[in-house]
């Protein structure tokens, strides 16, 4: 079975998904002219595969793709042609060797570019130094197997060929969340969170060894080794990106995350007794699920308190969990104009798409009923 479904994911196949992105031909080619063998890879490859091999829908989100190039220096001047659209911007992170390409007139879409990189860990919980490598130690260097697929472009060949040296697509076929070696949950503790959104997201299950694995780096309280702002983002990602966060919930609840967060505890505790309310399931934009599901929970946290607080001591509250979480501030900003339109402080303010469904989706009679 390994065998044949290595040979019914090709690279055509895989091509032909992935053009159901709008601007997929175009980046391309623009690829194509620059004579350099580049790689896509993460998780809009991994879901083109799942849908090839479970026939489901292809909702495909940002792109991943490592360039086969020298330096640093070499990536900007690949990009360098973005620079002269006004509509995008390019995001820098020389530390790590990537950057960001963001589409503002393709709904935020982004594509983040990569020198192949091999990393090492000093020590648990600490972010890696970085250095560039080859592919293969670049695949090897991710979180789970599923995701340490690559689709190559060869320039020489002028051809695409599938890559997948940690039998990523084998797990995929069996539904498995498989870490690449042991000391995977040590070096990167996130990946706790991640295997766990991910899993809930996929309907995957943990592969036996992973899952001892996990349970031994909770055992040992890996999680201490890392900030409050690494585990923030993280459950961020799941009011993102998370499916079936009923799933998410019991997990954390299995594992005894609210521990973990114990920072935002409240904040949690809320997610996990809401999850069903915020499932969403019906909306595709990731940005209005996102905004939907963080404004509810604030919503009915904010309600847990005394009837008599203040429509400012409200606001305060709103934005303590908002800095707690560690929401970006144009994010914040969407929030404090829901809030100010929603309690009636903005009477006139045009309620954004997000708003309206809110209150369609929640049956809010009147919007300054917040």
């Amino acid at each position: 079975m390994k065998n044949s479904i290595k040979n019914y994911i090709t690279p055509e196949k895989l091509i032909k998904k992935l053009k159901q992105i709008n601007w997929f031909n175009d980046i391309i080619e623009k690829l194509k002219n620059q004579n350099k063998s580049f790689y896509f890879v993460g998780g809009t490859l991994r879901d083109a595969i799942i849908s090839i091999i479970f026939k489901t829908r292809f909702t495909p989100q940002d792109i991943d793709l490592v360039v086969e190039l020298n330096n640093y220096e070499e990536l900007l001047q690949l990009v360098n042609f973005f620079s002269f659209n006004k509509k995008v911007q390019i995001i820098k992170y020389p530390q790590f060797l990537t950057l960001s390409v963001i589409f503002y007139n393709k709904n935020n879409k982004r594509i983040d570019f990569a020198l192949p990189r091999k990393e090492e860990y000093r020590d648990w919980g600490v972010l890696p130094q970085v250095a560039v490598g080859n592919i293969y130690e670049d695949l090897f260097r991710r979180d789970f197997s599923i995701n340490s697929i690559a689709l190559r472009y060869d320039s020489l060949k002028r051809r695409f060929e599938i890559l997948d040296p940690f039998g990523g697509i084998n797990d995929i076929f069996n539904k498995k969340i498989r870490v690449l070696h042991k000391k995977s949950f040590f070096d990167d503790p996130t990946r706790i969170i991640r295997s766990i959104r991910l899993l809930a997201k996929l309907n995957f299950y943990f592969e036996e060894n992973t899952l001892s694995l996990l349970k031994e780096a909770l055992e040992k309280k890996v999680f201490s080794y890392i900030s409050k702002t690494r585990l923030a983002n993280e459950f961020v990602n799941i009011l993102k990106k998370g499916k079936n966060l009923d799933i998410v919930a019991f997990l954390f609840k299995e594992f005894n995350l609210i521990e973990v967060y114990s920072f935002i505890k409240e904040i949690i505790s809320c997610f996990i007794r809401n999850c069903k309310k915020i499932e969403l399931d019906k909306i595709n934009c990731e940005d209005t699920r996102y905004y939907i599901r963080l404004f509810y929970l604030l919503e009915a946290l904010s309600s847990q308190e005394e009837k008599s607080l203040s429509e400012k001591d409200k606001i305060v509250k709103f934005k303590k969990y908002l800095i707690e979480l560690n929401i970006p501030r144009q994010i914040r900003e969407k929030i404090y104009k829901a809030v100010d339109i929603f309690s009636g402080k903005r009477k006139d303010a045009e309620l954004e798409e997000w708003m309206k469904l809110y209150v369609d989706i929640y049956k809010k009679k009147d919007i300054t009923s917040f």
